[in-house]
């Protein structure tokens, strides 16, 4: 090959790298754009269940708990044996919330109660080590 050949192909190369790198942080910025949330009164509670269940006893809890007042999603977790539940934080709070899944469900149920290292540490899905998240801030802290 010659100097000239060498030459294209490096500009080439370095310059859909460049385009590429460009278009991911046109779509990070589109991304993370800020968003007003009309949901501010939805509250996450994790209600963990005492015993396993099977589907069918599952699904009674489910129905259960969706037809109280105020709840607007339930999702049950296998791993956890736990539910998570969504609900209006002006209907009612999370003592009232787990009096009324005992209640309907007749099963015994704790709230999980999330350590002080829980509370301080955010999201716990994201792992902030990562140069993803790490990435994803750096753009957000220039564009926002």
């Amino acid at each position: 090959m010659s100097k000239q050949t060498i030459k294209k192909i490096a500009k080439w190369s370095i310059g859909t790298v460049a385009a590429l790198f460009i278009i991911l942080v046109i779509h990070l910025v589109i991304v993370m754009k800020p968003v007003a949330y009309d949901n501010i009164n939805i509250q996450l509670a994790k209600v963990e269940l005492d015993e396993e269940r099977d589907s069918t006893a599952r699904a009674m809890i489910y129905n259960k708990i969706i037809s109280i007042e105020g709840v607007k999603s339930a999702k049950y977790f296998e791993a956890s044996n736990s539910i998570v539940v969504s609900y209006d934080n002006n209907v009612m709070t999370n003592e009232q919330l787990l009096s009324k899944i005992n209640q309907e469900s007749k099963e015994m149920a704790s709230l999980k109660t999330p350590s002080a290292q829980e509370l301080a540490s955010g999201c716990p899905i994201k792992d902030k080590n990562s140069m993803s998240y790490r990435f994803s801030v750096l753009i957000q802290n220039i564009f926002y």
